[in-house]
């Protein structure tokens, strides 16, 4: 089989991709395995026209839409394999498919690497989140933790205050200490924290965290303010 391209990923991104294309006419091959990101929310959101629908439905009516274009072919099946092949691109797919494209489109989009904790793939898009934009205004005025390593889940934990006054950040018990120094004692805030973790955000702003790993000891994110 020979095709102007072959798509690689059925996102928003190369679902768009072979859209156009099949209006301009072009013979376009899409694969895609049906991974894709978000499959794991129950809704989509900040996209206009889509806001708050599923994902698997927004899928279903661009596929629809696509079978419109007969230069436009969908196979579900994982591109295994790419060969430039004098001036053009030979590939084979996991099904057995094999052809020839002049293009290739990557749009394999991104993979979300979950840490690894017991049970939180159960809970991923139900009340685990990877994205504010995408899913924090649904929990403005509810407690939510942040997780994350090093800064990066201590940011995480700030930016969320834009949306949400109660955040309590995890860190992995292996974090970096260098992002941290001890507040003096005459800073420490008494009966902020329960159990083994906690935090606490200072009236000026500043965050502490309860280190864990030194029982009781408070410490303080040199950057915030």
């Amino acid at each position: 089989m020979k095709f102007d391209v072959l798509i690689v990923g059925g996102g928003p991104a190369g679902l768009s991709a072979a859209l156009l294309l099949g209006r301009c006419r072009r013979k376009v091959l899409l694969c895609d395995e049906g991974r894709q990101r978000n499959l794991s929310s129950h809704a989509i959101h900040g996209l206009l026209g889509r806001e708050g629908r599923s994902p698997s439905s927004f899928l279903r009516e661009a596929l629809e839409e696509l079978s419109r274009y007969e230069s436009v072919s969908v196979r579900g099946t994982r591109v295994t394999d790419v060969i430039p092949a004098g001036g053009k691109f030979e590939f084979v797919c996991a099904d057995g498919t094999t052809g020839f494209a002049s293009k290739i489109l990557l749009a394999t989009g991104l993979v979300d690497e979950l840490p690894d904790l017991t049970g939180i793939k159960a809970l991923y898009g139900i009340s685990v989140h990877h994205c504010l934009y995408c899913d924090g205004y649904e929990y403005a005025g509810r407690p939510v933790a942040a997780y994350g390593k090093d800064d990066k889940g201590v940011d995480l934990a700030i930016m969320m205050k834009h949306w949400m006054e109660d955040v309590l950040p995890f860190l992995p018990q292996d974090f970096d200490d260098r992002y941290f120094q001890a507040a003096p004692q005459d800073q420490w805030v008494e009966g902020a924290f329960s159990g083994t973790h906690g935090s606490y955000w200072d009236k000026d702003g500043n965050l502490y965290v309860q280190d864990w790993n030194v029982s009781g000891r408070i410490m303080k994110l040199v950057r915030v303010k």
